[in-house]
């Protein structure tokens, strides 16, 4: 598999490399979902989703960072700039508390978990919309 390109971005304290495409990759596997989910629970389009993890599009319109920030509850400048690995511990520490549901997750997990459930079912669910045929 072919290494991703690594993406500079211009910010008003200098050039970062932004760590956005790689760690939205990451909490996507993690929570064993799919794109199509991720974009709707997080009200963005499953083409932004896909053009950000693949990294077509440099980095994320606020609305998007924020949006799927809170989908995650992860800070968004550890989304944009930190790798996952620096904070990936506190993250899953911070799901990981005494109180389990009967799934054995946590408050923060089962509602993260629910949140993608709900929106993974939509998209589902969804109806195919009928194209209309061609003139010639």
């Amino acid at each position: 598999m072919a290494t991703p390109k690594k993406l500079r971005v211009a910010s008003p304290v200098g050039i970062f490399e932004s760590r956005f495409a790689d760690n939205l990759r990451r909490l996507i596997g993690v929570h064993r979902t799919n794109q199509a989910a991720v974009a709707k629970a997080s009200g963005v389009t499953r083409q932004t989703i896909a053009e950000l993890v693949t990294g077509v599009r440099a980095e994320p319109s606020l609305k998007t960072l924020y949006g799927v920030a809170d989908l995650f509850k992860v800070d968004p400048d550890k989304l944009m700039r930190r790798p996952f690995f620096e904070w990936a511990g506190d993250y899953f520490a911070g799901l990981g508390a005494s109180d389990l549901d009967d799934r054995g997750l946590t408050v923060e997990a089962a509602e993260i978990a629910d949140r993608l459930a709900t929106a993974e079912w939509a998209v589902t669910d969804a109806k195919p919309r009928k194209r209309k045929a061609a003139k010639p």
